[in-house]
């Protein structure tokens, strides 16, 4: 029985493809027939339960190389692919191919839209996604058309094969340097294969399998958007691959100087184990899930209570001191007041917003992004609160209901 002895596991839109053509050109390696669709035996069940024999045949069944094997994208997106590969061919290679993440959800969402699944623009698809894709019907559950940010949280996508397989069968290239470097990346790869890097013309050049009509370039605030979204998975991808992955930070050439970006530096801020890029003082206290953006302020100095699964977003500021009485009285007042301030759980808070000293805000409440909620404000429960000062606009029991009420019924 023929079987693979290394598979291309994903990157889905990161140069797979023309990875794929230029092996299948060596003479000592045979990747499996046709090239589309994919196989995704080790991805769909109803593949996957007809049976290695069935596999082989389909595939591999031409199959006398020195290198056997097969390319399904799909396969890093999902645990349970982890588990089967060890289970059935416990010794194979595996080959990642990892795009900036960014470019890798603007390909994919030029491809859906090439496709007829996409109707949304890149901004809006992806601030969506989250909703849409507790929403996927039956006939989309594997190719998930509108998972353009999902697809690139690379270093969670990978944790399973690091679990399962030694790192010695894993390799993961990086799409950029493939295409900056092709003859060193192929050669090395050739090699690590078991195969003489002489067999084939390495010819990374050409666009295959593109999804572009033209030359377009990630929207600007897309962009802003995603990179503030990628930058601590992109470390801690790059922690994992022992990789420098700092370039993925950096606009693209169709952006320009439209965006200033802020590379790692060493900003001198506390370390804390939410955001390099936080400044978090005091010691606040903090729920399970919850999550602080970038340029964030949390100050605990006069005790501050965050609950669990709050969403703090970049820039906003959250308070339990001033210093007001004592600046306008001349020094006079010589003490910096302080009152604690409580988030309680499942609190939205905007980019750019501010929380005063003495706040209380119920639980799953907005706060929109620019707003100011004053000193001493008690915020009931299910509120969205705007603008400045802060004031509540409505009730959102019946769409927060709404909303678990949908997501509930989609997880059955």
């Amino acid at each position: 029985m023929n079987l693979p002895n290394f598979i291309i596991c994903g990157a889905a839109r990161a140069g797979t493809t023309m990875l794929y053509k230029v092996l299948d050109e060596h003479p000592d390696i045979y990747m499996a027939k046709p090239m589309a669709p994919e196989p995704k035996y080790f991805r769909i069940d109803e593949e996957y339960a007809k049976g290695l024999e069935h596999y082989s045949s389909s595939f591999f069944a031409d199959a006398n190389h020195k290198a056997v094997g097969e390319k399904s994208t799909m396969y890093m997106e999902h645990p349970s692919v982890a588990e089967r590969i060890r289970r059935d061919l416990p010794d194979v290679k595996l080959v990642f191919v990892l795009r900036n993440p960014i470019e890798r959800a603007y390909s994919n969402h030029l491809w859906s839209s090439k496709h007829g699944f996409e109707d949304k623009s890149f901004e809006e698809a992806v601030r969506t996604e989250a909703e849409r894709e507790a929403a996927y019907p039956e006939d989309l559950r594997y190719t998930r058309p509108f998972s353009y940010v999902a697809r690139g949280m690379y270093a969670n996508l990978l944790t399973p094969y690091f679990e399962l397989f030694d790192v010695d069968q894993m390799k993961f290239i990086v799409f950029e340097e493939m295409l900056d470097r092709p003859v060193q990346v192929m050669t090395d790869l050739l090699n690590w294969l078991g195969v003489s890097p002489s067999g084939t013309a390495i010819n990374v050049g050409d666009r295959v399998n593109t999804a572009r009509f033209n030359d377009e370039t990630v929207p600007v605030r897309a962009w802003e958007y995603l990179n503030e979204i990628y930058w601590e998975p992109n470390r801690e991808l790059a922690e994992l691959i022992g990789a420098n992955l700092t370039a993925w930070s950096k606009p693209p050439a169709g952006i320009g100087d439209s965006v200033i970006t802020v590379l790692p530096f060493d900003h001198g801020l506390p370390d804390n184990r939410y955001n390099r890029h936080a400044w978090i003082i005091g010691d606040p206290q903090i729920g399970e899930g919850t999550w602080i953006g970038a340029f964030t302020l949390i100050d605990g100095q006069g005790g501050l209570t965050i609950g669990k699964g709050c969403d703090i977003s970049a820039g906003a500021r959250i308070m339990t001191h001033t210093t007001v009485r004592r600046c306008l009285t001349e020094r006079k007042y010589p003490y910096v007041d302080r009152s604690p301030t409580v988030l309680e759980d499942h609190v939205f808070v905007g980019s750019n917003a501010v929380i005063l000293k003495g706040c209380r805000i119920g639980h799953h409440s907005i706060i929109g992004a620019g707003a100011v909620v004053l000193e001493d404000t008690i915020i009931p429960p299910y509120s969205m609160v705007v603008g400045v000062p802060g004031r509540v606009t409505r009730d959102l029991r019946d769409q927060v209901d709404d909303w678990i009420a949908a997501a509930g019924k989609n997880g059955e």
